[in-house]
C-alpha cells in the first residue's frame, strides 16, 4: 500500500493479482510501475520475518485492541436524495474486523463496500466500511462490528435519518373557530329563512330591506373570513425557515506536513502481525527538510527504525538491536537508504504535490435549516479551523464542534453548532481558516423570518362572535316570522372587526 498524508493512493490486490488505484478524483492519473510485482517479492520476505520474530520472541501472548466505531454521512442528508453512510472502525488489532450492516433491523448486503486495512501510527489499524443509501423518513441504519477483542459482544452504531418536520400549533382553537363560524352560518341563514318567510305578505320595501340586509350580512362574514383566516398551517410554513449556508471552496491547496507511505504487513493466524511502514516527512515546500523513516513493527510495536536524519538503523528490542547492529555492517546497504531520500522520497513528493496536493478540491456544503450549525464538508488536507463570530468578535463558549472526519477517500467533513439566544440587529457568522484560502472566509448566517403564530384569543373570541350572530340571526328571523304585523322589530346585528372591537348595525323593520 501507497499513499500521501494517511491516504491510500494505491494498493496491491492479491486475490485479483493486480495493483488497484485509489487516487481522488482531483488528481491528476498516477502511474504505479512494478509495484505490484515489488509487492509480491515484499510479501513472501514478510512472511518469512514472521516467522523469524516469532521464533526470536518466543511465542510472545496475542497482542488485542478492541475496535472504536462512528457512523455518519458522506454528504449533508436530504431525503430522497441518494447519499452514502461510513462506518469509520480504528484502534484494533490484530485484523481483521467483521462489519455487517442492516435497515430497519434487516441486513443489507447490496451497496456495501470495505476499504483495505490501513495501519496507524500506534501500530492498530482502522478500515471504512460504506453503504450505498437513499435517506427516508422514519429509516433506521446499523453497523455492527465483530472482532476477538470484543469477545464475542460486537458494537452496534446506530444511525437515523434526521427529520425536519415541523411543530404544528395546537388545532383546538382553530377547530372551534371553524365549527363556530359554520354553526354561525347555519344560524345566519335560518333566520333570513324566516325573515324572507315573513315578508311574504309584506310591502315591496320591506322585502327590499330583508335583501339588503342579507348581502350586507354575507359580505360582513366573508370579509371576516378572509382577513383573518381559520384554516390550519401546512408543514411548508415551518420548513423553509432560514439557516447557515456554508459553501466551501478549497483551491490550490499549499502543503504543510506531508507523510508519503509505503505499508506492508502480513499475518498468522495465531494474531502474530510484521510489517514495515516507510515514510517521507517534510513541511517546507522545496522538500529540503526531508526525512526518511522506515518502522519495523512486530504485532503492534516497533523493533526496529531507519531514520536518514541519523544515517542508521536503531533498534527499540533486544531483537532490534541485534538486527539494527546486523544491518549497520553493512555500508552499501545504508547508502541506498541515503540516496532513497532523494530517489524516493523528493521525486515522489514532487510528483504527489503536482498531481494531488496542488489541486482545487470539490466543494463542501450544509444546509441545516432552523439550525446554527456550520459544517465543512469535502476538503483536503485536513488541517482546517472553523470559529463562530458574534458582530465579529469570536465566540468561545457555547460551541461544540466535532473531530475532523475522515471519509476514507483523501476527503474530510467537520461540523460545528452554536447555541445561543437571538437578539436583535446581532450579526452571526462563521469563519473558516483552511490552507486553500488565501484568507479566513467568512459566511454570515441571516435569520430565517417571523414564523406565523397563532392567536389563540382571537380565534376563540371569532368562533363564540360567528356563533352568537347566528343564534340573533336565527332568533330574530323567528320572531319575526311569528310576530304580530302591527308591531315594530329593532334588530342589533353583532359583528367582530380585525380588531376584536364590536360595531353596532341597527336597521328598522316597519310592518
Amino acid at each position: 500500500m501507497t499513499g500521501s498524508d494517511g491516504e491510500e493512493a494505491w494498493h496491491a490486490d492479491f486475490n485479483q493479482k493486480t495493483g488497484v488505484v485509489t487516487l481522488p478524483d482531483f488528481a491528476d492519473p498516477i502511474s504505479f510501475p512494478g509495484y505490484y510485482e515489488q509487492s509480491v517479492v515484499e510479501l513472501e520476505i514478510c512472511k518469512q520475518n514472521l516467522a523469524t520474530l516469532i521464533k526470536a520472541y518466543k511465542s510472545p501472548p496475542e497482542e488485542m485492541e478492541p475496535p472504536e466505531t462512528s457512523i455518519y454521512t458522506r454528504n449533508d442528508v436530504q431525503l430522497t436524495v441518494e447519499n452514502t453512510l461510513i462506518c469509520h472502525v480504528t484502534g484494533f488489532f490484530p485484523p481483521p474486523v467483521i462489519v455487517s450492516w442492516a435497515k430497519n433491523n434487516v441486513i443489507v448486503t447490496e451497496g456495501v463496500n470495505l476499504t483495505q486495512y490501513r495501519p496507524r501510527s500506534d501500530g492498530s489499524f482502522h478500515v471504512f466500511a460504506y453503504l450505498k443509501i437513499t435517506p427516508e423518513e422514519g429509516d433506521v441504519y446499523s453497523c455492527t462490528v465483530s472482532h476477538r477483542a470484543l469477545q464475542g459482544q460486537p458494537q452496534t452504531k446506530i444511525w437515523s435519518v434526521p427529520t425536519a418536520a415541523a411543530v404544528l400549533p395546537s388545532v383546538g382553537p382553530a377547530v372551534f373557530c371553524g365549527v363556530g363560524l359554520t354553526l354561525g352560518l347555519l344560524g345566519v341563514a335560518t333566520g333570513l329563512f324566516f325573515l324572507i318567510k315573513g315578508t311574504t305578505t309584506d310591502t315591496p320595501d320591506m322585502a327590499k330591506n330583508i335583501k339588503h340586509l342579507m348581502q350586507w350580512t354575507q359580505s360582513k362574514t366573508r370579509d371576516f373570513k378572509v382577513k383573518r383566516g381559520y384554516g390550519l398551517a401546512t408543514p411548508d410554513t415551518y420548513a423553509n425557515s432560514g439557516g447557515l449556508d456554508m459553501n466551501m471552496f478549497l483551491p490550490n491547496l499549499c502543503s504543510f506536513h506531508h507523510i508519503l507511505m509505503l505499508s506492508v504487513f502480513t499475518g498468522a493466524a495465531n494474531g502474530y502481525y510484521n510489517s514495515h511502514w516507510s515514510q517521507c516527512i517534510y513541511s517546507s515546500s522545496d522538500f529540503s527538510d526531508m526525512v526518511y523513516l522506515i518502522d519495523y513493527y512486530f504485532n503492534k510495536y516497533v523493533y526496529v527504525q531507519y531514520n536518514s536524519t541519523v544515517g542508521k538503523f536503531v533498534g527499540f528490542s533486544e531483537f532490534g538491536v541485534k538486527t539494527a547492529e546486523y544491518w549497520n555492517k553493512n555500508p552499501e546497504f545504508l547508502q541506498q537508504l541515503k540516496a532513497d531520500v532523494d530517489r524516493v522520497c523528493r521525486h515522489n513528493a514532487e510528483l504527489y504535490k503536482t498531481a494531488i496536493h496542488d489541486k482545487a478540491v470539490k466543494r463542501g456544503d450544509s444546509r441545516h435549516p432552523s439550525l446554527l450549525m456550520c459544517s465543512a464538508y469535502d476538503f483536503y488536507p485536513e488541517k482546517i479551523k472553523v470559529s463562530w463570530l458574534r458582530d465579529g468578535v469570536v465566540v468561545t463558549s457555547d460551541v461544540t464542534s466535532t473531530e475532523k472526519m475522515p471519509n476514507g477517500d483523501w476527503y474530510y467533513q467537520i461540523h460545528t453548532e452554536l447555541e445561543y439566544i437571538p437578539k436583535a440587529g446581532e450579526k452571526i457568522s462563521c469563519m473558516v481558516e483552511h490552507a486553500g484560502f488565501e484568507k479566513p472566509m467568512i459566511y454570515d448566517w441571516n435569520p430565517p423570518l417571523p414564523e406565523f403564530e397563532w392567536n389563540t384569543p382571537l380565534l376563540f373570541t371569532a368562533g363564540v362572535a360567528a356563533l352568537m350572530l347566528g343564534i340573533i340571526i336565527a332568533a330574530a328571523g323567528f320572531i319575526y316570522y311569528k310576530r304580530d304585523p302591527s308591531t315594530t322589530l329593532m334588530m342589533v346585528l353583532v359583528l367582530t372587526t380585525e380588531r376584536g372591537l364590536v360595531m353596532e348595525k341597527h336597521t328598522r323593520f316597519m310592518a
